[in-house]
């Protein structure tokens, strides 16, 4: 595996210094690139991503482009003026003609919503009722990016669609206001076993917090399972220890792993027995084995494990990683570690990063799990990241700084648009207008 960072930065003296910037308002900068991102020709979907962050001199570009012959850019762009949501940008669409064309007249419709105006409502609700199945996604896609209530209540009826796409997009903002019906929905195609919709209505019932039973964790996407099943030993009452060491004996990988996590968790089991429990696993599993329990009493603040997580590589740092993902996904896990030990476990981690000790999917969920266990240290472990080449891991960095960088990451954040690929440097743009609105607030 290819090095990501290539060289090893100055966690060890208690954080990442941030670069410098020059002495120039950078702000009013990141506004004037992210408008000049925006009206490049672009995939609709980072176009939408990057419309909340929009300033009002896009709005007059934007509309012609949606005046063009592109059709189904003309729905992005309309939809890009409405979620930008500047007072002009309603003045200009309730000036313009109404357009013949439908993908057009939709983008109308949708940007007029988006900007409070429902007098196009009755065009919105009959694309949801499209024969086209396109349409009825595209739609809903677009009612999903609005927070009113409105657009939520259209979305309501998209519960019934035929198409589970459509169903599912409808079930993401349902189940985040209690749905019943949303969870029904959500529970159906996880039953169903569709191997496009399956994996997706677990993703959306993990992320809003539902729990497993031990006969459907096997059927979680893999990098799931083991954070299942610690979610499933924590439940109720705290886990006995006793019953936790036997789990730790499994055969079954993501099982061993969700135990070697709720062992940390609960905290309970003094790591001297941990090892001579574990030493069955080691024995039976060899260096897999070794490498959860060495991730299990590293999270317990064994020092020796700490120093060892450094040396793992390829699969049995994934193996310890993925401890360390379950251990994250735990309510408590951001109230376990004391700051020093969190500094001492991010150095462990960004070795691992270093050395590309771990698969590009892996190197994004350790830095979430840094970042859930302790903000701090997972922003200094970003910053060191943020420097390193094109990837997931890079792009997971930058949404970590524009939740919890400071003005001073705007150089690094902001260097990722002049070499990035364009979803790192639509990621960038974002995380900088944040890292900036938080700064005027």
């Amino acid at each position: 595996m290819r090095p990501v960072i290539a060289l090893m930065t100055s966690l060890a003296a208690g954080g990442v210094a941030a670069p410098a910037l020059a002495q120039t308002p950078v702000c009013p900068n990141v506004q004037a690139r992210i408008d000049a991102e925006a009206v490049k020709p672009h995939r609709a979907h980072d176009l939408l991503l990057l419309a909340p962050h929009l300033g009002p001199t896009t709005i007059k570009p934007l509309l012609e482009k949606a005046d063009g012959g592109d059709l189904e850019g003309a729905r992005s762009a309309y939809l890009a003026v409405g979620l930008a949501r500047h007072a002009e940008a309603l003045r200009a669409l309730k000036s313009r003609a109404w357009p013949v064309a439908r993908p057009q007249k939709l983008g109308k419709a949708l940007a007029l919503l988006a900007l409070g105006d429902g007098s196009a409502t009755g065009t919105i609700a009959a694309a949801l009722r499209h024969p086209d199945r396109e349409v009825r996604l595209g739609t809903a896609w677009a009612l999903y990016r609005m927070k009113q209530k409105r657009p939520r209540t259209l979305l309501y009826e998209a519960l019934e669609d035929v198409d589970p796409a459509v169903r599912l997009v409808a079930a993401r903002v349902h189940l985040k206001l209690g749905s019943r019906r949303a969870r029904k929905v959500l529970n159906e195609l996880f039953d169903s076993n569709d191997p496009v919709y399956q994996p997706v209505a677990a993703r959306i019932l993990l992320s809003a917090g539902v729990h497993f039973r031990a006969e459907q964790i096997e059927r979680l996407p893999e990098k799931d399972r083991a954070r299942a099943y610690a979610t499933l030993d924590l439940r109720g009452r705290r886990p006995l220890s006793r019953t936790l060491k036997t789990v730790i004996l499994s055969r079954n990988a993501a099982e061993r792993a969700g135990a070697f996590a709720a062992l940390a968790v609960v905290g309970e089991l003094p790591v001297p027995i941990l090892r001579r429990t574990a030493k069955k696993a080691e024995d039976l599993y060899g260096e897999l084995g070794s490498a959860e329990l060495t991730m299990a009493a590293a999270l317990l603040g064994d020092a020796a494990a700490l120093d060892a997580l450094s040396t793992l590589n390829g699969p049995a740092a994934e193996r310890a990683a993925t401890v360390l993902w379950a251990f994250a996904g735990a309510e408590e896990a951001d109230r376990r570690l004391g700051a020093d030990q969190a500094r001492a476990l991010a150095r462990a981690v960004e070795r691992w990063l270093v050395i590309g000790a771990l698969a590009a999917p892996w190197e994004s969920r350790v830095l979430a799990a840094v970042e859930k266990i302790d903000g701090t240290v997972g922003a200094e472990l970003a910053r060191a990241r943020v420097l390193g080449p094109d990837g997931p891991g890079l792009r997971t960095a930058i949404r970590i700084l524009g939740r919890a960088g400071v003005p001073s990451d705007l150089g690094s954040i902001l260097g990722v648009v002049g070499r990035g690929e364009p979803r790192s440097r639509v990621a960038a743009l974002r995380a900088a207008a944040r890292v900036c609105r938080l700064l005027e607030s």
